[in-house]
C-alpha cells in the first residue's frame, strides 16, 4: 500500500506587533543620494561660475530665448529617439520591457561614454544595464549593436543629403584629381 505524507506549505503564524526580520520596513537610501548630488552639482556650478559669473548672467540675459528653447527641444527629442530605439530593440528580447526602463539605459550609456577615456564605457555599461533589467548580456549586446547599425545609416543618409543639399557650396574650391590604376578621381579643397 501507497503511503502519502502531508507537507504543511502555510507560514507559521506569527504573533501579531512582532515582525520578523524579512518584514521590516528598508529605510530609502534616496534622499542621501539626492543630497549627493544636489552636493556635487552645487560644488561644480560653483567652480564652472567663479571666475566670469557677471559675463554668464549677461550672455544669459542677452540670449535669444526661442533658440534657446529650440536647442533643449532639439535636446529632448534626441534623447527620446534614441531612448525609444533602445526599448524597441529591446522588446524584441523581453515583452515586459518598459520604456522607461529604456531611458535609464539610455542615460547611463551617456553618462560612462562622458567619463570614459574614448567614450569606451558606455556600451559595457549599457550591456550591464540591460543585464540587470532581466535581458541577458548577448542579447543587451545584440540590441547595441543593432542601434550602433541604424546610427551608422541614418548619419550616411543624412550626410549624403545635406553634401547634394549643398554641392554648390561643397564643391567650390580647387578641385584636384589622383590617378588610382589609371581612374583619374577628383576631390574638392574646401
Amino acid at each position: 500500500s501507497y503511503t502519502t505524507k502531508v507537507i504543511d506549505l502555510e507560514q507559521p503564524k506569527v504573533e501579531e506587533g512582532t515582525k520578523q526580520p524579512e518584514q521590516k520596513k528598508k529605510r530609502s537610501k534616496y534622499p542621501l543620494y539626492i543630497a549627493i548630488i544636489l552636493a556635487v552639482t552645487a560644488v561644480t556650478m560653483y567652480l564652472s561660475l567663479k571666475d566670469d559669473f557677471n559675463q554668464i548672467v549677461t550672455n544669459f540675459a542677452t540670449m535669444n530665448v526661442p533658440y534657446f528653447i529650440y536647442g533643449g527641444l532639439c535636446f529632448i527629442g534626441c534623447f527620446l529617439i534614441n531612448s525609444f530605439i533602445l526599448f524597441l530593440f529591446a522588446r524584441r528580447y523581453r515583452k515586459k520591457y518598459y520604456f522607461h526602463q529604456a531611458m535609464a539605459n539610455d542615460c547611463i550609456g551617456n553618462f560612462y561614454n562622458c567619463i570614459t577615456p574614448s567614450a569606451s564605457g558606455g556600451q559595457l555599461m549599457q550591456a550591464y544595464t540591460y543585464k540587470k533589467q532581466g535581458i541577458s548580456i548577448s542579447n543587451g549586446t545584440s540590441c547595441l549593436v543593432m542601434n550602433f547599425i541604424v546610427y551608422q545609416l541614418v548619419m550616411i543618409v543624412l550626410a549624403s543629403v545635406s553634401v547634394f543639399a549643398k554641392a554648390d557650396v561643397v564643391f567650390v574650391g580647387n578641385t584636384y584629381s589622383i590617378d588610382i590604376f589609371g581612374l583619374l578621381v577628383p576631390f574638392w579643397v574646401v
